[in-house]
């Protein structure tokens, strides 16, 4: 078993070459607009359930999906890869303890059981986006080094 200290020794090197590697984009501070813009849309879905247009509330949803996966998904896959299958579920035709919306919007779904699913999604997007948040800030804390020697001879054992 590892020491801490060789743990720590790990997820610094692991560090360092993640932020010689990521683009510069990544490791800015914000992000927060395109999951401002991914609620506000997820709005219009429960909105338009509301309203009986369910074929709104799928145009919406996608829109949704489409600023998550063109947006922040790429830096969720590389620094909270444990949202990327949940946002997905609860996204599209998850069967967990609240069911995906498309399934949901699908099938027609009443307003109380689109809204349960929503603030699932809505609760991990923003948990995503808090895990986001600290993985850039522990990128731009640190002096954006030269790869070192040492970092480049390490390999995983």
């Amino acid at each position: 078993m590892a020491s801490p200290d060789e743990i720590q020794d790990l997820a610094d090197k692991t560090l360092v070459l993640l932020t010689t590697i990521a683009p510069p984009e990544w490791q800015q501070h914000d992000a927060s607009g395109d999951f401002d813009v991914i609620l506000s849309m997820l709005d219009q879905v429960e909105g338009a359930v509301a309203a009986g247009q369910y074929e709104l509330a799928e145009s919406a949803r996608l829109e949704a999906y489409a600023i998550l996966e063109t947006g922040p998904e790429a830096r969720i896959i590389v620094f909270a890869p444990e949202y990327k299958p949940i946002l997905e579920d609860l996204f599209w035709y998850g069967q967990g303890e609240h069911r995906g919306l498309a399934a949901l919007i699908e099938a027609q779904a009443p307003l109380a059981e689109i809204k349960a699913s929503r603030g699932a999604l809505e609760t991990e997007l923003n948990a995503a986006q808090k895990a986001l948040d600290a993985a850039v800030r522990r990128l731009s804390s640190r002096p954006t080094p030269a790869l070192s020697s040492s970092a480049r001879a390490w390999r995983p054992s």
